[in-house]
């Protein structure tokens, strides 16, 4: 068994740039991050050389699916106590754009935001613990001070 830390997970999951990709190391747990451009990120302990010696060994981590990141919104609504506040979640999740929608309406209500954050993350992490019983990795989730 491995032992995965959710600080990793998550950064892999929220690194907004594209062109890096992250790997997760099967025998250590360990997160690395690849830039797909070559800038330099991959020059974490020979792990370039690792991945191209034994590829079997790491685990490209993939995003979280649109309809699932979707479902996470819709989901929240009802986490949300303040009806006034949560007609507004409701009404960005159902607009056209909703992942535009809903970014918009977080960033002008910072509190409600904090609260999605928190709500979010264990989501990912939920996840991710199903997608590496699914890629067959035994991995413990170790949070952050234990």
């Amino acid at each position: 068994m491995i032992e995965i830390l959710a600080t990793d997970i998550l950064r892999a999951l929220q690194t907004r740039d594209t062109t890096i990709q992250w790997y997760l190391d099967r025998q250590t747990g360990r997160f690395h991050a690849f830039s797909k451009e070559e800038k330099g990120l991959d020059k974490d302990d020979g792990f370039l050389d690792n991945l191209r010696e034994d590829p079997d060994r790491f685990l490209a981590i993939e995003e979280i699916p649109r309809q699932n990141r979707y479902k996470f919104m819709v989901n929240f609504i009802d986490q949300v106590k303040d009806g006034r506040m949560r007609v507004e979640v409701a009404q960005a999740v159902a607009h056209k754009m909703p992942f535009k929608s809903f970014d918009k309406m977080m960033e002008h209500n910072p509190d409600l935001k904090t609260q999605w954050v928190r709500y979010q993350a264990t989501r990912q992490l939920k996840y991710m613990m199903a997608w590496f019983q699914y890629n067959k990795i035994d991995a413990m989730l170790k949070m952050p001070g234990q």
